[in-house]
């Protein structure tokens, strides 16, 4: 409950100021002048109430620049205009990430920005894994392909299928003045971002495709 300038202006007139013959109606001098105190009072007690929202990466909103300088943001892999729920979810990947080299991590970092993905990864051809003309393994979190007349070469080589551009609605209460109705953009900060963060030794391929 956020206490207004009223309430606090009845708890300076009624119970903090000395028992007397002292006019405390609404109207008098006294309450004029406590007004301007139970004013400020009213706005901390409502600042405060937003403490817990500005605490949260997801939610902030006054403190998100700061937030964003202590989480060394934007960075290199932040390109062209974002929208404020964007750029929450950026902070958000950002302060919360412990690292990782599985599927799961990778497409985890590309679902909390808002893209949808594939993992693909190359596997040598072995008897008992696939049936006769099967060349891909579909699993929970990625696509195995197996056998193709190159897979030696590409031992280290995995593929993030990108199926369409990200879309980031307006909002009401998410939003602020002056966002797109949709704003569309390209996987090219999530390229950037797992290229920094995939292991050193592999090497990762960006696939784009069209929403159908």
């Amino acid at each position: 409950m956020i206490r207004t300038q009223e309430h606090y202006l009845n708890l300076l007139l009624n119970d903090f100021l000395p028992v007397g013959q002292l006019d405390k109606s609404p109207e008098s001098n006294i309450a004029k002048v406590l007004s301007i105190p139970a004013k400020e009072f009213a706005y901390i007690d409502a600042r405060t109430k937003l403490l817990r929202q500005e605490s949260d990466p997801r939610t902030t909103y006054h403190l998100l620049d700061e937030w964003e300088f202590c989480a060394g943001l934007p960075d290199a892999c932040d390109v062209g205009e974002k929208t404020l729920e964007e750029r929450r979810n950026r902070l958000f990947q950002k302060v919360t990430s412990v690292g990782g080299a599985s599927r799961q991590y990778f497409k985890q970092i590309a679902e909390n920005l808002g893209y949808d993905t594939t993992i693909e990864e190359y596997r040598p051809l072995e008897c008992g894994d696939f049936e006769c003309g099967d060349y891909t393994v579909e699993q929970a979190d990625g696509v195995l392909l197996y056998g193709l007349s190159d897979t030696l070469n590409h031992t280290f080589d995995w593929n993030m299928r990108v199926h369409g551009h990200r879309i980031t609605p307006f909002e009401c209460g998410v939003s602020e003045c002056g966002d797109y109705m949709a704003n569309i953009t390209e996987a090219e900060d999530l390229a950037c971002i797992l290229s920094n963060l995939k292991p050193a030794h592999t090497h990762l391929s960006t696939i784009y495709e069209e929403e159908e």
